[in-house]
């Protein structure tokens, strides 16, 4: 493993100063000159790693050297089945993102400035039903995606035409039902729009089709997460890059030994400039491969391409389409607003408005979780039956090595 001196030397101090990577590598005696050398053996983290042990994952350093600055805390999405929070230092989310800006302006004329829509969840009820949007600023409108369904459509078009967005920043479930709805109400695409990033969940090659093809502007497939941001960008052949400023990628088998490229395995990050919470060898639970062929784009960065990651699932309610983060919100709340330590979970939908959540946390608070799940998914979709059980292991697929967050009988 090739790895420029900077680097090095973080991730030789993460391994000597931050408790957890100290753990893992005890007696390894890692230091700038044997770090490429042992790299392939050092220890890999995976997420619940990390979620039981959040207080050991600080970098000292960077607490001094963000001392009186707040930190950038946010929560993982949870389409994993499991809710993690993330710590940012504010310098280091500018890092994390510069070569995407750069690839932004130079292929799609997007800047900073530019008037941006993008769509999010919203951890609690203070708004009401009718809300949809909150205005962060007057270039960026936030859009709740608990409320993007079909009755919606007229007013989300109005909103959005209203504040013209230049770009979008959208999960490809999300702008289906979206063009989906606006087609059906024979809606003409927004002219201000003039590029719309996909990330968060896979996008078909039918799909990026279908989205240009409607809304006559380029659609670009951003690849990341929210511990790392930008992990890779798809170029104008379909193939994703890696933006390898940001992060390291690697790919090993089940046992975690190390495969050459073009051979499939779970795909490993290290991350270059999130140095408060520090990520290496961090297993994320995505499966994929390295192509060694060149690709036509002429890009030096090395092609990933992914076999098993985040779904794109939709909601069913009475034959209406809704987003499936409806689902998930009231997980985002307990977790985030109430400090419920629920490590992992899994919802099965048995029929129309009929679920069955799994929890992997203390089944002493069943009662008070459930009651708390059936009051929030009774406020965003109506009467629903609900059954909620906790457990100690929910088993991941057997072919990527994730949660099933989301599955039909």
């Amino acid at each position: 493993m090739r790895i420029n001196s900077k680097a090095k030397r973080f991730f030789v101090e993460c391994y000597n100063n931050v408790e957890l990577y100290q753990q893992l590598s005890h007696g390894m005696n890692i230091t700038e000159e044997n770090i490429e050398d042992i790299w392939d053996t050092l220890p890999i983290v995976n997420k619940i790693d990390i979620i039981n042990n959040q207080d050991k994952l600080i970098y000292p350093p960077a607490l001094v050297r963000d001392l009186g600055k707040p930190p950038y805390e946010v929560y993982t999405s949870g389409t994993t089945g499991e809710c993690l929070k993330v710590t940012w230092g504010q310098g280091d989310v500018k890092r994390s993102l510069s070569s995407l800006w750069v690839l932004r302006k130079e292929r799609f004329g997007i800047e900073p400035s530019d008037k941006l829509c993008f769509f999010f969840s919203t951890f609690n009820d203070s708004h009401n039903n009718k809300e949809l949007v909150k205005k962060i600023s007057e270039t960026k409108l936030g859009i709740f995606k608990e409320y993007i369904k079909y009755d919606n459509a007229v007013k989300l078009y109005e909103l959005i035409n209203k504040f013209s967005p230049t770009w979008m920043i959208v999960q490809p479930s999300i702008i289906q039902i979206i063009m989906h709805a606006w087609k059906s109400h024979g809606y003409r695409p927004i002219d201000m729009i003039k590029y719309i990033e996909c990330t968060g969940e896979v996008l078909t090659q039918a799909e990026k089709e279908e989205i240009e093809e409607y809304f006559g502007c380029p659609v670009m497939n951003q690849y990341g997460t929210t511990e790392v941001n930008s992990i890779a960008c798809s170029c104008e052949y379909g193939n994703l890059h890696v933006m390898d400023n940001n992060v390291i990628v690697e790919i090993v088998d089940d046992s975690n030994q190390k495969l050459p490229d073009d051979d499939e395995g779970n795909i490993i990050i290290s991350s270059l400039t999130n140095t408060s919470m520090p990520f290496l060898r961090y297993r994320i639970g995505d499966r994929g491969r390295i192509i060694s062929q060149k690709c036509k784009c002429g890009s030096c960065y090395p092609v990933l391409d992914l076999s098993y990651c985040r779904v794109n699932d939709k909601l069913f309610i009475d034959g209406e389409e809704r987003s499936l983060y409806t689902l998930f919100k009231p997980i985002r709340r307990l977790v985030e607003e109430h400090g419920f330590d629920i490590k992992q979970f899994k919802i099965v939908e048995q029929g129309n408005r009929a679920y069955t959540y799994y929890l992997v946390m203390d089944s002493k608070l069943r009662n008070e979780i459930t009651q708390f799940i059936i009051d929030s998914i009774k406020n965003d979709l109506g009467e629903c039956t609900l059954e909620i059980i906790t457990c100690e292991y929910i088993e991941p697929n057997q072919k990527n090595g994730k949660i099933v967050i989301f599955e039909r009988k």
